[in-house]
């Protein structure tokens, strides 16, 4: 799945989140799966948006020399 991290999520997407989260919903009895599974997803975008910022940092050993 890919995620666009500057902008909204499309109707498409936001209808399959919604649609996958009942599904789990059913499957595990907890009616906050949707909640959840938004909150997984907005947890995964900023730790790996994080990642890819420290990256643009000179490694400490570049700056070394």
């Amino acid at each position: 799945m890919a995620v666009e991290t500057h902008g909204p999520l499309s109707v498409s997407s936001l209808s399959f989140l919604v649609h996958l989260g009942r599904k789990i919903s059913e499957c595990t009895g907890e009616p906050l799966e949707v909640a959840f599974l938004f909150q997984r997803i907005s947890v995964l975008i900023q730790r790996f948006n994080s990642v890819l910022f420290r990256e643009t940092f000179p490694a400490e050993d570049e700056t070394d020399t």
